[in-house]
């Protein structure tokens, strides 16, 4: 990956990615207990589970936990002593390769109360999934960018709406009325046995309704805000571009009221919503709004009456506990990592879309890659299963000492993802972005005396960045991880091959 994509993002939301560490006091100014003693007592539990499991593959999660864990920890320390952004960026690395400990969620979920409570233990796991998703976000702007010349040049483009979209509506001698709102919707005649049956159900005088309404109107029309998904309407809608925009989110899922916004407005699409009404959300004041201001509030007048129906008939008012509203959205799972549905064939290949003109090899010593969602745990989802799906694919490409596996790549394919070696294994993947020419690979696993007489011709070990480095006039190469010794040859009718590591 591009180093300096990573340093951008990180950089850029390093307050943000601080204040989700603990390390620095949020907007709300509450204080938050530290990460970094969080997952200190994480690391004490799992102890203390390990010691009592008989699962083998649990066992291994554990040890790689606890490693990386212990890594974070000295990245986290590290930064503390200097507080600059390479730092940080190790830290956000860090976090990362812990979330690739595959069986993780497990892991932390079978941790008895006793030893951890509950509520911390969800937070490490949303805290992790979050700061990975800094690392997975730079990853995936830089494949794009390899792969689609468009997106070398897309430009972060800051919106700014004129001051009068925020002035307060002047209010002259308004005063709110809950009957008079309420008689606009009930039947003639029965405006106040309604109220009555609605105070009645929600446990509420009919003095303190009307006073928390009205305080509640004023507090709104005073100091209510234009969220964010609600100010890029705004924007389109005075700059008029020829091309809208198709989807439009911010750091949060959408609020219930933006997202009744959104599919009244008809024209753009947002990918999520967590359903929760806030009071203090407000419209711009603007007269481009005008027509999106009267089907809002007839969508909201619709609404009500659908809520007060289910209200009377149910007899019992709604309970919703709060939800989670900063979540993780579906990174597309890299064509180059991936896809368990289109793996075919003995040699795992990947069919990819042409997009760059290298072909390239992925290599790594880490868990198999799976993107994850901050989704509760009992909820299964698309990208879950897919991943599921994807490590089983994977096993089958777990190369065997002494013996070749080959493969086969045309222009725009990859291939699965071979392991040699554990603890941690050797990983590697090779891709033929584009071209004109077939690619024709092999893979051996040395044995220890040909992996000895390897090092043995290697008296001073080079140092390679394996990210830039293009390969000509070679057709084979030696990857050595403490006791793995990797043979990779490669034929085409250029010899030529670009290697990238991840």
């Amino acid at each position: 990956m591009g180093n300096h994509i990573i340093t951008a993002v990180v950089s850029m939301c390093s307050s943000r990615i601080l204040s989700r560490l603990r390390l620095a006091v949020s907007a709300r100014n509450t204080t938050k207990r530290p990460f970094k003693d969080t997952l200190r007592e994480a690391l004490m539990a799992v102890e203390i589970v390990g010691q009592n499991l008989r699962n083998r593959t649990l066992l291994e999660t554990v040890r790689s936990f606890t490693m990386r864990a212990r890594e974070v920890e000295k990245l986290l320390d590290s930064w503390s002593q200097y507080q600059v952004d390479t730092r940080l960026v190790g830290v956000v690395e860090g976090i990362y390769q812990l979330q690739q400990v595959v069986g993780l969620a497990d892991l932390i979920h079978i941790i008895p109360n006793k030893d951890m409570d509950p509520s911390l233990r969800q937070s490490l796991l949303d805290i992790v999934n979050k700061i990975a998703r800094y690392w997975e976000v730079a990853r995936f702007l830089y494949r794009t960018a390899k792969r689609f010349p468009l997106a070398r040049v897309m430009r972060a483009v800051p919106v700014r709406l004129p001051k009068e979209s925020f002035s307060i509506p002047v209010l002259n001698e308004y005063a709110p009325d809950l009957r008079a709102k309420i008689a606009e919707t009930a039947p003639r005649g029965s405006q106040q046995k309604l109220l009555k049956e609605i105070c009645a159900i929600l446990k509420i005088s009919q003095q303190d309704a009307i006073y928390e309404y009205t305080s509640q109107v004023m507090r709104t029309l005073n100091t209510a805000k234009i969220h964010a998904e609600i100010q890029l309407i705004a924007y389109y809608e005075l700059q008029n571009p020829r091309i809208l925009q198709r989807v439009i989110c911010s750091s949060k899922d959408a609020c219930f009221l933006c997202n009744l916004c959104l599919q009244v407005y008809q024209k753009t699409y947002t990918p999520r919503s967590h359903g929760r009404l806030y009071p203090g959300w407000r419209l711009p004041l603007l007269p481009q709004l005008a027509e999106l201001e009267q089907r809002l509030c007839n969508a909201l007048e619709e609404h009500w009456q659908e809520t007060c129906g289910s209200l009377l008939s149910t007899r019992r008012g709604p309970i919703y506990p709060d939800p989670n509203e900063s979540t993780l959205f579906t990174l597309p799972i890299s064509r180059t990592t991936t896809r368990a549905s289109v793996i075919s064939g003995p040699s795992g290949r990947v069919a990819v879309s042409p997009g760059s003109t290298q072909a390239s090899m992925d290599t790594g010593t880490g868990e198999p890659h799976t993107e994850k969602t901050n989704t509760p745990s009992n909820t299964p989802t698309p990208s879950h299963h897919c991943a599921k799906s994807l490590e089983m694919e994977l096993d089958r490409c777990t190369l065997t000492r002494s013996s070749r596996e080959y493969g086969f790549l045309a222009p725009g394919e990859s291939s699965g993802t071979y392991k040699a070696g554990s603890s941690p294994p050797l990983q590697i993947q090779i891709e033929h972005a584009t071209g004109s020419n077939n690619l024709r690979y092999y893979l051996e696993w040395l044995s220890n005396d040909e992996a000895t007489e390897v090092r043995g011709k290697t008296s001073t070990p080079k140092v390679i960045d394996t990210e830039h480095v293009t390969l000509c006039e070679q057709n084979s190469l030696y990857l050595i991880a403490k006791d793995t010794v990797l043979k990779v040859g490669w034929t085409s009718e250029t010899k030529v091959a670009a290697f990238s590591r991840r």
